[in-house]
């Protein structure tokens, strides 16, 4: 479990130079044929574009999400269960992060244990990345999301056009060389940007 390698670490972290950051993901459904539809596999940027820095560790925290309606009007709509998976631009086409997340219910800051070395994501991949030049690619990546699931139009939702899925990970972004260095010479497991596991949600 990836919580093990932060245990104990986090008065460590240099917070004055990592500001927390707040990483966006929106996907919007459209109304048609009574139903609102995330269609799986429709990869999309985070919501302002968020780059992963190649000299950069980032430390996701929490995780919330919700719908533009009430909660109780978002449950009794599901037809099929929404998911989240998030995934590395150069990546897109491989395994998401970490296992789908499961969007039962709307979320506030519930834990969300990944970790992403920048230095992990350095490889021939860049070079063929949809969006990225060859130049870019080896300065930093983009984070891409996924929603997928089916909300039925119940008699609460005649008249909504379109529902949004919004969910905001907060993140602390490190880029002292000695915590990173110290960070990776203890962690119990390996650390890679492709298959970062761990952290539960209830």
């Amino acid at each position: 479990m990836q919580d093990n390698i932060i245990e104990g670490r986090l008065g460590d972290i240099p917070y004055r130079t990592s500001p927390p950051l707040l990483f966006v993901y929106t996907e919007t459904a459209n109304l048609a044929a009574g139903a609102y539809d995330w269609p799986n596999g429709v990869k999309a940027a985070f919501t302002p574009s968020r780059p992963i820095n190649a000299n950069s560790l980032y430390l996701f925290n929490t995780m919330d999400f919700a719908c533009d309606i009430d909660q109780a009007d978002y449950q009794s709509a599901i037809s099929t269960p929404l998911n989240f998976s998030m995934y590395i631009q150069s990546d897109a086409g491989s395994p998401a992060l970490r296992e789908p997340i499961p969007l039962v219910k709307y979320y506030n800051t519930l834990p969300y244990v990944l970790n992403i070395l920048g230095t992990e994501l350095l490889g021939e991949a860049y070079q063929n990345s949809s969006g990225i030049s060859p130049a870019q690619g080896f300065t930093f990546n983009r984070l891409m999301g996924d929603v997928s699931g089916n909300l039925l139009q119940t008699p609460t939702l005649v008249g909504k056009a379109s529902i949004t899925a919004t969910i905001v990970f907060s993140v602390q972004e490190i880029t002292d060389k000695n915590f990173i260095n110290d960070f990776v010479s203890r962690s119990e497991a390996a650390i890679s940007g492709r298959s970062a596991k761990g952290g539960v949600w209830t």
